[in-house]
């Protein structure tokens, strides 16, 4: 049984997704929380910043895949 064949995981995840930018989308959450949307020129540097630690656990779960 694959993760995506439970459709309560997949609702959950999509319901947290969208709690999680509920706060930066609509304007009272974003007064009450002292938030504001980022720029869309920020999400290139944002990625380019979570790249290389996303790869380095990818790269440490195929080695320990292949190891053990």
């Amino acid at each position: 049984m694959t993760p995506l064949s439970n459709p309560w995981l997949i609702g959950v995840i999509i319901l947290s997704t969208a709690t999680r930018f509920i706060h930066t989308v609509t304007l009272e959450a974003e007064a009450l929380f002292y938030t504001a949307p980022f720029p869309a020129q920020w999400w290139l540097l944002i990625l380019v910043c979570l790249l290389p630690s996303l790869m380095a656990i990818e790269v440490n779960k195929l080695l320990r895949k292949r190891l053990i």
